[in-house]
Order: C-alpha cells, then structure tokens, then sequence
C-alpha cells in the first residue's frame, strides 16, 4: 500500500490534467450560484411571503422525488451505458439549453423546473462522477486534489460568484439576463468535459502500468464503459 506524503499545493497546478478538473468544479460551481439566484429573484418578485413559503415547501419536495428516482433509476443506466465523462455532461447540458429556453421566454415555472432537473442530477450524478475524476491519480495526489477541491474551490467559486453577483445587479435587474452567463460557462464547461477525454485515458493507462491504483478504485474505474481500450 501506498504510503502517504505530504504533496505541496502547486504539485497539483502542474498536472493538466487536475488543471481541467479543477476548472471544471469552479466553472460549475460559477454557474450554479447564478441558476440559484435566478430561482430566488423571479420567486421574490412573482410571489408574496406566504406563497415563497409554500413555494420552497413544494420545490425541495419535488427535488427530492427527481433525486430519488435519479439516484435509484438513472444514475446506474447512464454510467453503465455512456460512461464517465458522457455522465459528466448531463448537468452542463441541462444549464446549457436550459438557461437558453430561460432567456429567450422568462417565465418562473420555467426557470423552477429547470432547477428541479439541474439539481436532482447534480446531486446524484454530477457530483459523484466528478470524484471519480480523482481516482485515476495515485493515493497521495488524489487526496490532496480532493481536499482541494471541496475546500478550497468550492468555496472560492462561491465567493467569487457572490462578488460577481454583487457587482452585476446594480446594473441587471432582469434575471433573464444572467441566462448569459450561464450559457457562456455551460459551455465551456461542455468544452472542458470533452477536452479532459485524451487526458484520462492517458492517466488512467499511466496508473494501471505503475500499479497505483487500489483494487476497489480499480474496479469502480472499469465498471464504466471504455476501459477496454485502456486495457
């Protein structure tokens, strides 16, 4: 078993690799804050008190019937038959058309349901996938890269997006608008996603050779469609 060693920061920032999964989880991160806000803007100004309240209360109950019926329906089809990185692209895609249909017809069902879709994958999909990033890369640089992406990106995306938001809404008022910025980094998350395919075959085929990876890693890699060719 591997012994683990403390790993300095900027290791990370030289793998390309980590590089664009780093990006990933931050542009993601960008966007969601900016989907959520839009939910909240259209609800404050569409509802009273009373209805925000009963609104919220029908909101998380349908989220959380779409998360279990992702988690114990979907979530074992798509991975089993698209594979990792196809699975990473579900959420980014939903945002993509989504914030589209959104900007082009503003109406508060839409952007509601759109959110209901988004995090029901996200929760149960998305994130779970995007640490399956992680397990190609040997103990020591896993961990770390984990540590540092739940704890400091995820973090800093969300501080980032606040300041982004704090700047923007003097000057937008229209919550359709930031539809835009969604879009925008929708795609390049897509973009990200599909750029990151060359980079995990080639790690993962890095790692089966050195044999650093654990057999329970091992197994949850090659469950997923694809490996063969690494193999």
């Amino acid at each position: 078993e591997e012994e683990i060693k403390y790993v300095p920061t900027m290791t990370l920032f030289r793998n390309k690799y980590i590089l664009i999964v780093f990006a990933i989880v931050f542009i993601q991160i960008l966007y969601w804050v900016f989907l959520d806000f839009q939910l909240k803007s259209m609800a404050s100004k569409e509802l009273s008190k009373i209805e925000l309240a009963n609104f919220f209360g029908l909101f998380y109950r349908y989220m959380g019937i779409a998360s279990l019926f992702v988690q114990f329906v979907l979530v074992r089809v798509l991975i089993n038959r698209l594979g990792l990185l196809p699975s990473l692209l579900i959420t980014p895609i939903i945002s993509f058309i989504g914030s589209l249909i959104f900007f082009l017809t503003p109406r508060f069902k839409i952007i509601a349901a759109f959110n209901i879709g988004y995090l029901s994958f996200s929760e149960t999909l998305n994130n779970p996938a995007k640490q399956l990033l992680f397990f190609p890369l040997s103990q020591r640089i896993r961990i770390k890269a984990q540590v540092f992406a739940g704890g400091v990106l995820t973090p800093l995306g969300q501080g980032a997006a606040g300041v982004l938001l704090i700047i923007l809404v003097s000057a937008i008022e229209n919550p359709a608008y930031y539809s835009i910025f969604v879009f925008i980094l929708s795609g390049l998350s897509i973009l990200l996603i599909l750029l990151l395919k060359p980079f995990y075959k080639k790690i993962l085929s890095d790692s089966l050779q050195k044999k650093q990876l654990n057999p329970s890693d091992l197994v949850k890699i090659l469950s997923s469609p694809g490996s063969e060719e690494i193999i």
